[in-house]
């Protein structure tokens, strides 16, 4: 189903600053759940909902293209294209497929986890803080972590890291707006998904907390090279 959305110039995205069409670019929009009413309403009564509201369709955006000056076109699908789905979902790789710190990775995220303001020389693509706390932390730390904005115009965004080094995180993209001293952000440690990293001193050694990492390690570090698999 196509559904087609006229947008208004002063219509923002729920929670941010930017138009719905600029958001629709960005892919806020991407897997949102859609549901399609139709309202029974007594003649000449327009409001009046008590004959009735039917629910006709329900799916989720998959696409939005294209996207015009003033409406964008949602390409949306109903719930059976989860059938079309690989099964098992999950791929045999040598890296860790879990996020860190979820719940089967087993480690508690508050413990690797912390806020911090952004200073003046912040950009959109580069994050410098002003408290002491994520700059204690060695080169490397947060990378490949996720570090997600609080307060300030991207409020409820997140954002890959790409490097930490020097004190400063650089993100994979930029964020939507720009960023102004001050913003608060949270950022969380990145792990490098290799046995060696989950069975490391940081994470085994009772510090902040022990763990059999063999059972909690969702990669599979022994299996044989494409080359050599026959």
């Amino acid at each position: 189903m196509d559904l087609t959305a006229i947008v208004q110039p002063d219509t923002v995205y729920p929670g941010l600053t930017i138009g719905i069409l600029n958001a629709a670019f960005n892919h806020l929009f991407d897997n949102a759940t859609v549901w399609v009413y139709t309202v029974y309403m007594p003649l000449g009564q327009y409001g009046n909902v008590s004959n009735g509201v039917e629910t006709k369709w329900q799916g989720s955006i998959m696409n939005c293209d294209p996207i015009g000056r003033n409406q964008v076109k949602f390409q949306c699908a109903d719930p059976l294209y989860l059938l079309s789905q690989k099964v098992p979902g999950r791929v045999f790789q040598t890296n860790c497929p879990y996020q860190f710190a979820d719940a089967r990775c087993g480690l508690t995220a508050a413990n690797y986890t912390h806020g911090f303001w952004a200073a003046g020389t912040s950009t959109q693509t580069t994050l410098t803080a002003t408290s002491a706390a994520p700059n204690t932390q060695p080169d490397g730390y947060f990378t490949q972590g996720v570090v997600t904005c609080v307060t300030g115009a991207n409020a409820g965004l997140s954002q890959t890291v790409k490097s930490y080094a020097g004190g400063v995180i650089t993100t994979m993209s930029a964020w939507l707006l720009p960023v102004t001293a001050g913003d608060l952000f949270s950022v969380i440690r990145g792990c490098a998904k290799t046995p060696t990293a989950c069975a490391g001193a940081t994470y085994n050694n009772g510090t902040p907390e022990p763990q059999n990492w063999q059972l909690r390690y969702g990669g599979d570090p022994f299996m044989p090279p494409p080359s050599s698999a026959m």
